[in-house]
């Protein structure tokens, strides 16, 4: 039975990965949480018949990571088929990155760090204690969920200038990948990063502000607006819509299991398996 691991498998992209790997029964899967009882109840409401392990762990706590990696192995016998990393954090600032580093240093500072403490250097944790893990199993295979935005060509060419802190951290992810990638391939273990699409989750927002003002949901529809402006002019083709969590997740599925060292690693691909973002 192959064994999936999911971090950040309780929300957004991350639970729709779960729904998609547990509709085969034959899958064995673990889901890495912050909050292990929520996700459990939400687990229980969403996917009522699916077995699903429920691990904690937080890319903010790298023993939390370490001791993760060793209950599932406890589990499996030692031994995962394909790690998925997930988890990641925006911001909620829109500005040009001049603007955004002067107008307010401390706060720019702050969603720097708090972006590369999570999305890079938890990121790398994660992947480094599942990866012995990896190399013992049958198919693997490590997909790190990274994104479009930190795709150097894409920027040139779209013109995307807002949202710095997390494409800047995005970028560094696909450095790792790559550095990951050199180190693993002598050991069979794909490693390679997966952008989902542009997907309607709330991840970038802050729980704990409350409602948003109407000044604030209309400053949010100037600048998603200015975004699908960018992005149509830069890819025609796309049909300014946002994919569905369990939208995006059937398709990172689709790409994980046709992926393959020779083919993608070391690379960033979308979910349509190439550089095509959108």
């Amino acid at each position: 039975m192959p064994s999936y691991v999911v971090l950040g498998a309780s929300r957004g992209i991350g639970l729709g990965l779960v729904k998609e790997l547990a509709a085969d029964k034959n899958n064995t899967i673990f889901g890495l949480v912050r909050t292990v009882e929520t996700a459990k109840a939400k687990f229980a409401a969403e996917i009522p018949d699916a077995k699903i392990h429920v691990i904690h762990a937080d890319l903010n706590n790298r023993k939390s990571l370490e001791t993760a990696a060793k209950e599932v192995a406890a589990i499996t016998g030692g031994a995962v088929d394909v790690f998925i990393a997930n988890a990641a954090i925006g911001t909620t600032v829109h500005k040009v990155l001049s603007e955004e580093a002067t107008s307010d240093p401390e706060v720019f500072e702050k969603n720097m760090l708090d972006t590369f403490r999570t999305n890079v250097l938890g990121t790398i944790q994660a992947v480094a204690f599942f990866a012995p893990l990896v190399a013992k199993s049958d198919l693997k295979k490590i997909a790190v969920i990274s994104s479009g935005v930190g795709d150097l060509e894409f920027t040139l060419q779209s013109g995307m200038d807002i949202d710095s802190p997390y494409a800047i951290s995005k970028a560094a992810v696909n450095m790792a990948v790559a550095k990951f990638h050199v180190e693993l391939r002598e050991k069979g273990v794909l490693v390679f990063g997966i952008s989902p699409g542009l997907v309607d989750t709330e991840f970038a927002t802050d729980p704990s502000a409350g409602p948003l003002s109407e000044e604030e949901v209309a400053a949010k529809g100037v600048v998603m607006g200015r975004i699908v402006g960018i992005l149509s002019a830069y890819a025609p083709h796309w049909e300014p819509k946002m994919l569905t969590p369990d939208e995006s997740a059937q398709a990172v599925v689709k790409v994980i299991a046709g992926a393959t060292i020779a083919k993608d690693g070391g690379k960033m691909v979308s979910h349509h398996g190439t550089q095509q973002w959108l």
